[in-house]
């Protein structure tokens, strides 16, 4: 019998029973929107990036505000 790797394990389990958090940091969420961090850490200063939270002194962003604010980024054309 084989060892199974940790991918092949998580692989196996049903997603639902995983604990996956919603949250992310400023890289992770960056990685998310295909941003550098920097930049999404200017656009938390001046206030026009995804809303974010504070959790104790961490900087975090939840999944769903980073698919509304990228929604809300949405264009039609280059004249808007």
């Amino acid at each position: 019998m084989t060892k199974k790797s940790l991918s092949d394990q998580t692989r196996a389990k049903n997603p639902a029973e995983l604990h996956i958090s919603p949250f992310m940091n400023t890289f992770q969420a960056a990685e998310y929107l295909l941003l550098s961090s920097k930049t999404l850490e200017k656009m938390r200063w001046f206030g026009n990036g995804p809303r974010y939270r504070k959790h104790a002194a961490n900087v975090v962003y939840h999944i769903d505000d980073l698919k509304t604010w990228s929604a809300s980024t949405q264009r039609n054309s280059t004249s808007e």
